[in-house]
C-alpha cells in the first residue's frame, strides 16, 4: 500500500481509476481491521469497495488501502489469512 508521502496529499484529486491503479500495484498486505487505527474513509473503488486512510497500530506513517473484512464479502478470492490476520491481494480486487 502507498504511504502518506505522495498519495494522501494527492488523494483528493485522484479519480477512482487512478486510485484503483495505485492499489493494484501494491503487494499483498496485512489489511485486517484489527491491525489498524485512525481509520478514515477516503474514497471508493469502482467495485464499490471502500478505501481508507489509516495507521498500523504503533506505526506513525499513514497508509491507504482496504479493510480485509470488507473485501472478503465481495472479493473472497482476494483475501487470505496468515498468523491469524487477514491479508488482501490487491491485484485481485479488480
Amino acid at each position: 500500500m502507498a504511504s502518506n508521502n505522495a498519495t494522501t496529499g494527492a488523494l483528493g484529486s485522484l479519480g477512482s481509476a487512478a486510485l484503483l491503479y495505485e492499489l493494484l500495484q501494491a503487494a499483498p498486505a496485512a489489511s485486517d481491521e484489527r491491525l489498524k487505527e485512525d481509520i478514515e474513509k477516503v474514497g471508493q473503488l469502482p467495485s464499490g469497495l471502500n478505501v481508507y486512510r489509516f495507521r498500523y497500530k504503533g506505526r506513525p506513517e499513514m497508509r491507504i488501502g482496504v479493510i480485509a473484512q470488507e473485501a472478503e464479502k465481495t472479493h473472497p478470492h482476494a483475501v487470505f489469512e496468515r498468523n491469524g490476520f487477514k491479508h488482501v491481494i490487491y491485484a485481485q480486487l479488480s
